[in-house]
């Protein structure tokens, strides 16, 4: 019994518990808002750009994740995290922050920050997997932007019962046809 108790507190000193917490990507947002394709007039708060100020978001990024960490994975969350956010800053560095939101009211932003794909975004990828589809018969499903600026069509082909997921990136009239998958047959 105190060899079992014994192995149990040196498994838990050693860090190899399963059950360590996963990071949110939001914990590096500005890094990853910043690293994704921008659409043309879109613009960010210039103080995320100057070095003396890097770490400050590194860290700021890292508190506001913990902030929202119980706020509902939805259209909405983004704006949330960039309150939580614009507050740290302003309350622990004396910095005046603004948000993507508040910087380009013309853009919609969704869940991690990724903007909103617009009907003429829509119609260059559809166009563009239409000319990559294995199938004319092919039903666009959705279309989703994920928050590093990769856009993801689901499309079902009627005809064989072939659901596949085609990748893109690029933004507004630019695409570049990145791979398909067979998701289900």
């Amino acid at each position: 019994m105190k060899y079992l108790l014994f192995f149990i507190i040196v498994y838990s000193l050693s860090g190899c518990s399963t059950y360590e917490i996963q990071r949110d990507p939001v914990f590096e947002e500005t890094k990853i808002r910043n690293s994704r394709p921008k659409l043309q007039h879109e613009v960010f708060d210039p103080k995320e750009s100057e070095q003396k100020y890097e770490h400050i978001f590194t860290d700021v990024d890292l508190i506001a994740e913990r902030k929202v960490g119980n706020v509902k994975r939805n259209k909405n969350f983004i704006i949330e995290f960039w309150q939580q956010k614009k507050k740290v800053l302003r309350s622990k560095y004396g910095i005046d922050w603004k948000s993507p939101s508040e910087l380009n009211p013309e853009i919609c932003y969704e869940s991690y920050g990724q903007p909103c794909i617009t009907e003429g975004e829509e119609l260059a990828i559809i166009k563009v997997v239409n000319e990559n589809s294995a199938s004319p018969g092919e039903i666009i499903n959705g279309v989703y932007r994920d928050f590093r600026g990769i856009v993801y069509i689901g499309a079902h082909d009627e005809l064989n019962g072939v659901t596949r997921q085609y990748r893109l990136a690029g933004q507004e009239t630019e695409w570049e046809f990145l791979s398909v998958s067979i998701i289900e047959q």
